[in-house]
């Protein structure tokens, strides 16, 4: 079955905000967007954002058996590592595909209850929904993946087609002529946003920005758009270019630390100030103890042996990094 892997939330967000807050994060597999974005954008730019107010949806089915052979390779390969190549929802899907169980979508909800989601397409099947849970679960134990409650839902996925408004039409034809008239500017971002709007985000480096100004305006006034406002934010392409290559390390850490019980970790974010990047975890301790303490170098030593791997140093070498482990009140604990 063919699959596109997206995000269920998108946003072009300005590089100096540069934290981003993976606990609170709903992210999917799905085979088709469920809803229209309300930006238009002339590059996708899939990131993970903060969600603090998602609700806990619990609901955890306890699997009869664990694959001796997924759990000998467990113990030969680091857990981080293994998480680098290949996720929990990759895995679940590989599960769900040699049983032959239809799903269109995988999501891993964060927040105050963490829960994966598999929308099953014939859920009105109890069986299969009740085979669906029993797979998912095995997969989940086989991975070391104790914290995360499971649910199968519907079919979280609309395949009715969309038709385009006029004004939609309009802002795409907008955004195809400005992709051809900003081809030299390969770092440079135009979108419409829903405010009526030109939302311009360029290097802190570029000098051409009268000239960027002027290929909008041009384009605008064919459309009969000169009243929409342009909007310049600029980025450190320095950052950017760390955000790419840490990219996916990021994100092996953040599900790491968020799937196992033994952290108790609740939230996971990052920044990156100069040139350093910096891990900021917080935990579900109040205090600072000895408890805490304990639990902290167990998280530290985890990351730090991750990043010392082969994998890690193929990205990043031996560029700067600090982790940063707090109370729930933000404490730092390490």
């Amino acid at each position: 079955m063919s699959r596109l892997k997206d995000d269920m939330m998108h946003m072009d967000i300005p590089d100096e905000l540069h934290q981003r807050v993976v606990a609170g994060v709903e992210q999917a597999i799905h085979n088709g967007k469920s809803a229209k974005s309300r930006k238009w954008s002339l590059k996708k730019k899939t990131l993970t954002i903060a969600a603090a107010a998602l609700v806990a949806l619990a609901l955890f089915v306890g699997s009869p058996f664990v694959s001796p052979v997924m759990a000998n390779i467990a113990q030969k390969i680091p857990f981080l590592n293994a998480v680098y190549h290949k996720d929990i929802s990759s895995r679940i899907a590989e599960a769900l595909d040699a049983r032959h169980i239809p799903y269109d979508s995988i999501a891993t909800r964060y927040g105050q209850g963490k829960t994966i989601i598999v929308g099953i397409k014939d859920s009105t099947h109890s069986g299969l929904r009740r085979e669906a849970t029993i797979v998912i679960n095995r997969v989940m134990k086989e991975n070391g993946y104790d914290s995360f409650a499971i649910q199968t839902t519907d079919s979280m996925v609309n395949d009715k087609p969309i038709k385009a408004t006029p004004d939609e039409d309009k802002r795409t034809k907008v955004l195809s002529e400005l992709a051809e008239s900003f081809e030299k500017f390969p770092n440079v971002n135009v979108s419409i946003l829903g405010t009526k709007a030109f939302d311009v985000q360029m290097p802190d480096t570029e000098k051409r920005v009268d000239e960027i100004k002027q290929k909008i305006k041009d384009v605008a006034k064919r459309y009969h758009m000169e009243d929409y406002p342009i909007k310049i934010t600029t980025f450190s392409m320095t950052k950017r270019q760390l955000d790419h290559q840490w990219g996916p390390l990021i994100t092996t850490i953040g599900e790491g630390v968020l799937a196992k019980k033994e952290y108790h970790v609740k939230g996971f974010g990052y920044s990156i100030k100069g040139d350093t990047m910096n891990f900021i975890i917080t935990t579900t301790y109040d205090e600072v103890n000895e408890k805490s303490k304990t639990t902290a170098v167990k998280i530290e030593q985890l990351i730090n042996n991750f990043l010392r791997s082969e994998d890690a140093q193929k990205r990043v070498g031996d560029k700067k990094y600090k982790v940063i482990i707090n109370t729930t009140d933000h404490h730092q604990i390490n």
